[in-house]
């Protein structure tokens, strides 16, 4: 697949989401409307796939010649693609990433939603609306379903940047190495953001070390809009425009500053410009062009320990070795390597280090130390791999072999084990009731009406929700304490017993999710 029909395929992507926001913005969300911009969609991306056969099919052919990585990704595929056929379990996707979209629906329109609870309503979300027509048609499994399109997209990108710089088997090889990380199976069978993040910062390195290496500046536009659409689908995405800056003023080539600084503008005012709906957006409704950053909702202030380099040294060991949701291993054993072998490397190559290096340093200084935040830098590291490996005595690499197939392997049996539990529901053995009741936490905040209980009592009527965190799953009329005013209701649903509430009685009671249904005296 060539570069220019995977910038094709940003591009829609990127504007069928702006195209979401602006109908939100004018109470245009319904389902005339957006299945009208879907369709268009769907016929402009079947037209540029067909326009651009040649290079899906050469995909497919180079497949058939390495079959034995094709069949290893195939397995990787698989696996993943048994979880994508589930409801939805992740936290993130069940508190923000879906509930937003789907109150959007529900409304009819973008709104900012006040309160403590959905704080994130007021940030960019070019990911998260395309999750409008996933819930307006169908359900979150189709949701997840486009999040792992991304990981797809995101592992032919690795392929395509691995190419500029070994042949097309290890380019497989680097495909898979990214592709296997467990942390990618986990993220491409939930409705997160993180993939599709991952594919725009990735395809944007690419087009970056395309421009240094053929000196067309329309590489570095493209680069730009790839990097203004990342930071529209999360904020963290300026650690990419940060790093691709740093190393356009700081690598040597043959511009002098002056004209370095000039093209580095291009870096920064168009992704700037590709965000601003949404800065506007978050400054009408808030007072603050970054909201929740640096307020006491989020608050964002780096402390000066962040610096510190043993702490920075531990941290990044932590992060490759033992992060909650784990990355391969293989990117900490090739970093003696990598260092071992800089100086050999070709110019562009050096540059994917260096933007890797800033990006983990960035990464240290975030509060949040999540592995699923350096997931769009992991495609480069898999190409340094596969290069270190096209560099290394036979010993070595037979070495390096040896790891990534144990790793590789042992990460689909686990993904495999660990997506058993959708069987049941997939073959239609399990209701998703049933399903969700074993399956989500309901100690830590997730929410279903068992067998439609709260629902057959409440009726019509909306209820005031308390102490839940996690909404998606509610399936009557409701309300949040965290962005209601009023607090005349009928009923009141609540995580903990009403004691102060006197006027109110017990009229249903949940063990499962510890819920209490309250009505007001007549």
């Amino acid at each position: 697949m060539q570069g220019r029909l995977l910038f094709l395929i940003a591009i829609l992507i990127g504007f069928f989401s702006y195209i979401i926001f602006f109908l939100g913005i004018a109470s245009q969300i319904n389902r005339l409307s957006i299945g009208i911009v879907l369709l268009s969609l769907f016929f402009i991306i079947a037209f540029s796939m067909l326009k651009h056969s040649e290079s899906v099919k050469s995909l497919f052919i180079q497949a058939k010649k390495n079959s034995f990585y094709f069949t290893v990704f195939l397995l990787l595929l698989l696996g993943n693609f048994i979880g994508v056929l589930g409801p939805e379990l992740g936290f993130d996707a069940l508190w923000y990433h879906l509930l937003i979209p789907k109150l959007y629906i529900e409304k009819g329109s973008i709104e900012f939603i006040s309160g403590g609870l959905l704080y994130y309503s007021a940030m960019p979300k070019l990911i998260d609306l395309l999750y409008v027509p996933a819930l307006m048609f169908s359900n979150e499994i189709s949701a997840k379903l486009i999040h792992f399109l991304f990981g797809i997209l995101t592992t032919i990108v690795t392929y395509k940047t691995a190419n500029l710089f070994v042949n097309k088997r290890l380019s497989y090889l680097a495909a898979i190495i990214f592709y296997s990380n467990l942390v990618v199976g986990w993220l491409s069978i939930t409705a997160y953001i993180d993939l599709g993040r991952a594919f725009f910062a990735s395809l944007s390195i690419y087009f970056f070390l395309l421009y240094y290496r053929l000196k067309d500046i329309k590489y570095l536009y493209f680069s730009a809009i790839l990097v203004g659409f990342e930071i529209a689908s999360k904020f963290l995405g300026i650690s990419t425009l940060g790093s691709l800056v740093l190393v356009f003023l700081i690598f040597p080539n043959k511009l002098n500053f002056i004209s370095k600084l000039k093209k580095s503008l291009i870096l920064v005012i168009i992704p700037l410009i590709i965000i601003s709906p949404w800065l506007v957006f978050s400054y009408i409704n808030t007072g603050n062009l970054f909201y929740p950053f640096f307020t006491e909702t989020y608050p964002s202030g780096v402390s000066f320990s962040s610096f510190n380099p043993i702490l920075i040294i531990k941290n990044t060991f932590n992060l490759l070795l033992f992060s909650a949701d784990p990355i391969s291993p293989i990117y900490l054993i090739s970093l003696p390597l990598i260092i071992f072998l800089y100086t050999k490397m070709p110019n562009e190559l050096k540059l994917t280090v260096f933007i890797l290096i800033i990006n983990i340093l960035i990464w240290n200084l975030i509060p949040q130390k999540n592995s699923r935040f350096i997931v769009p830098y992991l495609p480069i590291f898999s190409v340094l791999i596969v290069w270190i490996i096209s560099k290394s005595v036979p010993a070595i690499r037979n070495i390096l072999y040896l790891f990534i197939f144990l790793v590789v392997f042992s990460n689909i049996i686990y993904r495999g084990v660990a997506n058993m539990k959708y069987l049941p529901f997939i073959f239609g053995n399990e209701s998703k009731e049933k399903f969700l009741e074993k399956n989500l936490n309901f100690d830590f905040g997730d929410y279903i009406d068992k067998g439609g209980k709260v629902s057959e009592i409440v009726e019509n009527e909306k209820v005031l929700i308390k102490g839940i965190h996690n909404l998606y799953y509610v399936d009557f009329k409701y309300d949040h304490e965290s962005w209601i005013r009023e607090k005349d209701y009928r009923y009141i649903l609540s995580r903990e017993a009403l004691l102060t509430e006197n006027d109110y009685n017990l009229v249903y009671q949940d063990s499962l999710t510890n819920t209490y249904l309250y009505e007001k005296n007549k």
